[in-house]
């Protein structure tokens, strides 16, 4: 997506979230039901003419989502999960929908799933987002400084500034001594009012500037996305620079999103985006997430496993949002990869890149000694390992040329599996 139609999509998704969401997380439990309904209805309507899974679905539950009850209906579908969209990924896509926007997951499974949206739906997705950074005071150009998300193509640039949003990115791939005190040095020049970034790259970063007694003033709070944040590291980082921290949940699956208030007693479920269902796990207290994006007609994902799950059911929050709460999420890893200078690597840069392996079925990474790590992979079918092998091998050379790491592709040992059949993406095995 090029940068006038994103700042096209991301206004439009400014407007509704100042408008319209800003009503609708005071909306009562009936307001919310009808909302949702209604958005049911007609994305069981779009997926019954144009999405082939869910037209033998309906078929086979001899339904007809345009005169049948939808809440029966949604009750009475199964359960997705990934490895199903995986391996029937032309049957979810709506090849009627032109210039969609895609997304490649990754998470802590190793398994890359490549998802469809629209420009509806993004408003929808920029609008939520735009409502929860409203919370801790953001306005339109206020400056942003970002460490996560940027692979510096050499390793001299690690800062770049993008002027047309007013960002900067910071590589959290470069953390060793000199670049930490060149990150501090710019953000003090820099004089960003915001931090964004992975929590295990903030914490770092917080860490690094109180032991050097660095402040800077011009800092207003802290957003956090893509790894789960512990009660200990949000503590962490207050303690560390003073700022509060507005936490986000979301996937590239774009099926559900959570955010934080400035009560932080949790996650406000962003309800006008997605339905979730709290179902039982194996595990004593704890649900899964099954989530449906009420917008994404591209590639709908209906009652959709995100394998997350929340610690207790629904409650409420003081700050007097009707958006039920979450006390908390629990999922994805926060592993790091040491590097030789024993700087740390949050490990969910390496899902980015590792996801798009387009002949790797799985992989795996094993870590062992500083700045050394084994990729262990497991390929589509016996005729592509070649393939994925010569891939892994090319992603791994330019990551030690970038990053300054050890990679190394080992054909002959298997991904490692726990006892009930789970695999990690990243297994390290250095104390840190």
């Amino acid at each position: 997506m090029n940068n006038f139609k994103d700042a096209g999509l991301t206004v439009a998704g400014i407007l509704y979230g100042d408008t319209f969401l800003r009503r609708t997380e005071f909306w009562d439990e009936d307001s919310r039901n009808k909302y949702q309904i209604q958005k049911l209805k007609k994305l069981f309507i779009e997926c019954n003419e144009n999405i082939s899974w869910y037209k033998n679905i309906f078929k086979n539950m001899q339904c007809s989502p345009m005169h049948d009850n939808v809440i029966d209906i949604y009750n009475n579908l199964p359960i997705l999960h990934k490895a199903t969209v995986r391996e029937n990924i032309d049957q979810f896509v709506n090849d009627k929908i032109k210039n969609v926007i895609k997304f490649q997951t990754s998470g802590t499974s190793g398994e890359p799933l490549t998802v469809h949206t629209h420009a509806h739906q993004w408003i929808n997705e920029q609008g939520v987002i735009w409502r929860s950074w409203r919370r801790a005071g953001f306005n339109l150009g206020d400056r942003v400084a970002i460490f996560r998300s940027y692979t510096p193509k050499k390793s001299n640039s690690t800062i770049k500034i993008d002027r047309f949003r007013n960002w900067a990115y910071l590589s959290v791939y470069h953390t060793d001594e000199k670049n930490l005190e060149k990150y501090a040095d710019f953000l003090v020049h820099w004089k960003p009012k915001y931090l964004r970034g992975y929590p295990s790259s903030i914490l770092l970063l917080s860490k690094y500037l109180k032991d050097r007694n660095i402040i800077i003033p011009t800092l207003k709070a802290v957003f956090t996305a893509s790894e789960m944040l512990s009660i200990s590291t949000r503590q962490q980082i207050y303690q560390n620079i003073g700022l509060e921290v507005f936490d986000h949940y979301g996937q590239a699956e774009i099926t559900v999103m959570f955010h934080d208030c400035e009560k932080h007693e949790g996650m406000h479920y962003d309800w006008e985006y997605g339905k979730v269902e709290l179902l039982p796990s194996s595990a004593s207290g704890l649900y899964k997430i099954v989530a449906t994006n009420l917008h994404n007609m591209a590639m709908p994902l209906i009652k959709y496993d995100t394998g997350d799950l929340s610690d207790g059911e629904f409650s409420t929050c003081s700050c007097h949002r009707t958006s039920p709460l979450l006390k908390n999420i629990i999922g994805r890893d926060m592993d790091f990869i040491i590097n030789f200078d024993e700087s740390k690597i949050p490990a969910v840069n390496f899902y980015t890149h590792f996801s798009k392996v387009k002949f790797a079925k799985r992989v795996q990474l094993i870590q062992e000694r500083r700045g050394v790590i084994s990729v262990r992979f497991e390929s589509w079918s016996s005729e592509n390992r070649s393939a994925a092998q010569h891939e892994l091998e090319l992603l791994s050379l330019k990551l030690s040329n970038t990053i300054g790491l050890t990679v190394d592709v080992d054909p002959n040992q298997s991904i490692i599996f726990s006892k009930s059949g789970k695999e990690k993406f990243v297994i390290q095995k250095l104390k840190y």
